[in-house]
């Protein structure tokens, strides 16, 4: 990114980075670029704009709070779609199903050492009205064929009952519409609160998998640590079933690499996959992302 920006500022056009990295590192980017938005950008874009057409644009823009989800419009999913067409049109082999990715919330209390939520989005949970969420399917749907989704959440896995019934809100609200998603994130601890009401939502929303992200919560760091017990390897096959039993299928997602593993914990990680019958999985190394506490320590 930073090479772009250089070289399009060096053919004279303005450059203007946002998002995480330029958030957290704003000295990083800030050399190779125009001006910088450090936090969410909605409320920060229109302002940015209105002083480049002023010619008053100024090196630094930062959000003075966070976004209020409630205003938030409807992406303009029309401009993808478009441009997945063209790419289809060109003769290039292209998945004719795509799954947009479709955010509930933003920000997270929980703090986990490697993760830029709580920097970057704040510490406080923060959830899309059912009503945008809704519309959001209605667009998908409008454009024609088969539009799904994936819940690409970093919140869903918080075993808190909010979060739930924030889910069984949304299904409700679509309940009339015709929606389909590929997967939903959550975590083991989460999968073994949940209610049937919760189940049954997820069924009528048409969710095809579950994103089941282990070595963020204890519960799940402790199945793959070099200290685990027969007791915590059965606790993450359980979660495994529990989801399977649902008529859904497990998309594990393991995060390796934490101060309390070692090489072993790849054996671990084959014996839950094993006992469990996962049959799709990644395996993501813990990075010390820049900003967070790990990067720090």
């Amino acid at each position: 990114a930073m090479e772009l920006a250089d070289g399009y500022r060096a053919a004279g056009v303005p450059v203007v980075a946002g998002g995480i990295f330029t958030s957290l590192m704003p000295d990083v980017i800030a050399p190779h670029v125009d001006a910088i938005c450090i936090g969410e950008g909605e409320g920060i874009w229109p302002k940015i704009l209105e002083d480049f057409r002023n010619g008053c644009m100024k090196p630094v823009y930062r959000a003075a709070e966070a976004f209020d989800l409630k205003t938030a419009p409807v992406p303009r999913y029309d401009l993808y779609l478009d441009w997945v067409d063209d790419l289809r049109d060109s003769g290039k082999s292209i998945n004719p199903s795509v799954d947009f990715p479709l955010q509930l919330s933003r920000g997270c209390p929980m703090g986990c050492s490697h993760c830029v939520v709580p920097h970057y989005m704040g510490p406080k949970l923060r959830l899309f009205p059912p009503e945008h969420i809704r519309a959001c399917f209605e667009a998908f749907n409008s454009y024609g064929g088969r539009r799904g989704a994936t819940l690409t959440e970093d919140t869903t896995i918080l075993p808190a009952r909010a979060v739930q019934q924030h889910l069984i809100d949304v299904a409700k609200a679509c309940e009339d519409i015709e929606t389909e998603i590929a997967y939903i994130g959550s975590g083991p601890e989460f999968i073994h609160m949940a209610p049937q009401s919760f189940w049954d939502s997820m069924s009528s929303l048409n969710v095809h998998m579950v994103y089941l992200m282990f070595g963020f919560g204890h519960t799940s760091r402790d199945s793959t640590s070099m200290n685990a017990t027969p007791k915590a390897i059965a606790h993450a096959v359980e979660t495994v079933k529990i989801i399977a039993d649902h008529g859904m299928e497990v998309y594990g997602s393991f995060s390796i690499g934490h101060d309390t593993e070692d090489e072993s914990v790849a054996d671990r990680v084959l014996e839950i996959c094993h006992k469990g019958k996962v049959e799709v999985a990644e395996f993501a190394v813990a990075t010390p992302y820049p900003g967070t506490r790990a990067w720090k320590k």
